[in-house]
């Protein structure tokens, strides 16, 4: 019975002792292709803005092309199947947001835990929610109220898509200030900015990162930003909550997943890749430029990125 016991004590070791080096020489070994990276809106958006400021230093660090393919559709769930459909070998990655990772249509509450489908592997970025008019619309929200009271359920405004930031803001916003508006779901930001710019919508409520490049003299004009308060970036806009509308503290995150069943060794790569790209230097001033937040050392690991969406899926699910 020792022996027996003996034989297959060894024997587990000696199994684990091979996983251990199978590892670092698969990680070696990848990528040995180029890795798709896919953001779930159309171009121009704060998500594709992201990949796209990243994928060039993925692309450098990795050897390999880090290519950005946009996958638009369904507030992003139509990229999150893809992606969790993918070989889980880390050519494949999602860049995901709130739509893509927290939204489920089918499900009862529609939403969805997205760490029983994708392996985090770190955030990307933390954005705050913004609503902006066409250039010939109110001069502030009080007039934006008063016009959309005034023509009940006639006001249009835009949206990046079912179940994202702009979104709940949106709706948030409408029940706060006791008006209808009528819902417009786009593809991403971008795209809806061509329309908010021509006066076909009414509003347009999104991440400040892709408003903030439209708002200058005799362009959009931003109205208010959900924000604690006033925004380094946007320090002339006021928030929310200044002007009378508390809790109205809203805003994106992107953040970068794997198919569920990625190698250890290989998200182990991709995290520190991740980590690397967002410390590199000059990122702080491009992460200001873009008006978005770099995410902490700890928010751009794998487990930094795991406890932030429990957070807030517990926070969407609360309402």
């Amino acid at each position: 019975m020792r022996r027996s016991g003996y034989r297959v004590a060894s024997r587990r070791a000696l199994l684990a002792g091979a996983a251990l080096l199978a590892a670092p020489a698969y990680a070696q070994s990848w990528p040995d292709h180029p890795i798709r990276l896919v953001v779930p809106f159309a171009p121009g958006g704060n998500v594709d803005k992201i990949a796209r400021l990243l994928a060039p230093i993925w692309s450098e660090r990795l050897r390999q092309p880090c290519v950005v393919e946009n996958r638009a559709g369904a507030g992003g769930s139509l990229a999150a199947g893809l992606v969790a459909q993918a070989r889980p070998d880390g050519h494949t990655l999602l860049v995901g947001s709130d739509g893509a990772l927290l939204l489920d249509p089918k499900a009862a509450d529609g939403l969805q835990d997205p760490l029983r489908i994708f392996a985090p592997i770190g955030l990307m970025s933390r954005s705050h929610s913004a609503v902006m008019v066409p250039p010939r619309g109110p001069a502030d929200l009080a007039g934006f109220v008063a016009a959309a009271k005034a023509r009940p359920g006639q006001l249009s405004a835009g949206h990046p898509g079912v179940g994202t930031s702009g979104q709940v803001l949106l709706r948030q916003f409408s029940r706060q200030a006791g008006i209808e508006l009528v819902e417009v779901a786009y593809r991403g930001g971008g795209e809806a900015l061509a329309d908010v710019m021509a006066g076909n919508i009414d509003a347009l409520f999104t991440e400040l990162s892709t408003l903030l490049p439209l708002a200058q003299p005799g362009g959009g004009r931003i109205l208010a930003v959900a924000s604690a308060g006033r925004v380094s970036v946007a320090a002339a806009t006021p928030s929310f909550t200044e002007l009378g509308f508390p809790g109205l503290v809203e805003g994106a995150f992107v953040g970068l997943v794997a198919p569920l069943g990625t190698p250890p060794a290989v998200l182990g790569v991709l995290a520190e890749t991740l980590a690397a790209s967002v410390a590199a230097p000059g990122m702080a001033a491009e992460y200001n430029r873009l008006a978005i937040e770099a995410p902490t050392p700890v928010q751009a690991t794998p487990a930094g990125l795991r406890d932030f969406l429990i957070q807030r899926l517990a926070k969407a699910r609360a309402g």
